[in-house]
Parts: structure tokens; sequence; C-alpha cells
């Protein structure tokens, strides 16, 4: 699956370059992403909602839904308090 391309940048950031520049900010940011999923496979059941909040480029995202393809995916990029 072809990850959505966002329809407006938030960050000074390319979403091209911002996994690879987040990772050297956050150690082993990939590696997360991996234990994150792994640790949902450990589940007793199957989940059928997944809601990620502050998915920046969507990188998490496009890994869950190659792994549980049943799973509705829910994102949320920006919250705004007022």
């Amino acid at each position: 699956m072809t990850p959505v391309q966002p329809t407006q940048n938030f960050t000074p950031y390319l979403p091209e370059n911002y996994d690879t520049l987040i990772s050297g900010v956050i150690p082993y940011y990939l590696s997360f992403h991996q234990e994150t999923i792994n640790l949902i496979k450990t589940l007793p059941t199957s989940q059928k909602v997944w809601m990620d909040t502050g998915c920046g480029t969507g990188s998490l995202v496009s890994k869950v839904i190659e792994e549980f393809p049943y799973t509705s995916v829910s994102k949320i990029r920006k919250l705004i308090i007022s």
C-alpha cells in the first residue's frame, strides 16, 4: 500500500526526510515502531481499531496496515484545543 501524501506540511521538514531526521533525535525511533507492532501481536484477540495520535508521516500506520490488514486505522495529526 502506498502511503497517502499529506495535503499540508505543519513542520519545517519534508515528509520524505522526517523519519530519517527524527532517528537522529529519538534513538531507536524505527525500532519503537516494530516493538509496538510486536506488542500488539501478543494480545489474545485481534484488534479491530488502531488509533495513532501524532502520526507524523504515517510510517507507523503504513506498517500497521501491512501487518493487520483487517484493522481499521484512525489517524490524528493535530489537536486544537480552544
